[in-house]
């Protein structure tokens, strides 16, 4: 390899180590942030028995709706993640998980949005790492090979 040439993928995959390498630490700082949100959202939460009233399409995928009454008052929650496969039946009994002050704002334990937005984003920043270690290495060997 030509000594100018060499130079430029040093510098092509230094500026690439970098911006993988920052991608890598902003999805991973988000994922963080997002699971403690989802966390701090459980953790301040009371819990109620729950029915599944009902299967809803977009066409997609399948979301529970869940019938829940808290303090005589009855409530519905319709999840967010649809699915092309549910493991829910019209008839099944779920806990709910629902803030004390606005019982309306509710998730089916264990199905929180966050806590899947969280997965997906950590798994991102991990691809985003391994490329991130792959042209370190990459860097590094060009390096050794230019001298």
């Amino acid at each position: 390899m030509a000594n100018s040439e060499a130079q430029r993928a040093i510098r092509s995959t230094g500026v690439l180590r970098v911006v993988f390498g920052l991608v890598c630490l902003a999805l991973l700082l988000l994922a963080l942030g997002v699971y403690l949100v989802s966390t701090m959202f459980s953790s301040a939460t009371e819990r109620t028995p729950g029915t599944v009233v009902d299967m809803v399409s977009n066409g997609k995928g399948l979301v529970p709706l869940v019938g829940y009454t808290v303090a005589g008052k009855s409530y519905t929650q319709r999840s967010e993640l649809y699915s092309s496969f549910s493991s829910f039946r019209v008839g099944d009994q779920v806990t709910i998980l629902y803030e004390p002050n606005n019982p309306q704002h509710s998730e089916i334990e264990g199905y929180q949005v966050g806590s899947f937005v969280a997965l997906l984003l950590g798994i991102i920043g991990l691809v985003f790492g391994v490329v991130t270690v792959i042209l370190v290495v990459v860097n590094f060997l060009l390096r050794r090979r230019q001298r």
